[in-house]
């Protein structure tokens, strides 16, 4: 047992020069070194200069978006008027624009012209009388071209 206790009492010992010796030294102090600056500067204009085409990058990036959204929008808009367009050229369409705007008929119809009754007090001096319609340009260079060839 001799032997164990001094064995645990070397090490106390140990232990304590060990913490006398750390607390008497002296704390270093980092020199900073002309090179060191230089190498440091070097590396963060390095990462800086890294770091510029990723931010343009990003720039180019939102301006393919927004410009993906333009074309989409036009897109959209050109379907509406192919659409449109396929409406106006639509038998249909063409025959109603004929009746209301040149005031045509199909063989065999009448055309009428209502009048909407007098207010209380008009008189009806020129309207009772059926109006001439006025010819549409189109209309008098068709009669130009019929007079001419007959």
């Amino acid at each position: 047992m001799k032997g164990k206790g001094k064995l645990m009492t070397g090490l106390r010992r140990s232990s304590k020069v060990v913490r006398i010796k750390s607390a008497g030294r002296k704390k270093r102090r980092l020199k900073i070194r002309p090179v060191g600056i230089l190498i440091v500067m070097a590396a963060v204009a390095l990462l800086a200069w890294s770091l510029l085409p990723l931010g343009q990058r990003l720039e180019r990036e939102e301006e393919v978006r927004e410009l993906e959204q333009k074309v989409a929008a036009l897109r959209e808009e050109n379907r509406v008027l192919r659409e449109e367009i396929a409406h106006l050229k639509s038998d249909e369409y063409v025959e109603k624009l004929a009746r209301e705007e040149l005031g045509l008929v199909k063989e065999g119809e009448s055309a009428y012209l209502v009048v909407p009754p007098p207010q209380a007090g008009e008189e009806r001096s020129d309207e009772s009388k059926p109006q001439k319609r006025e010819r549409t340009l189109w209309q008098k260079f068709g009669d130009f071209l019929k007079n001419l060839f007959d």
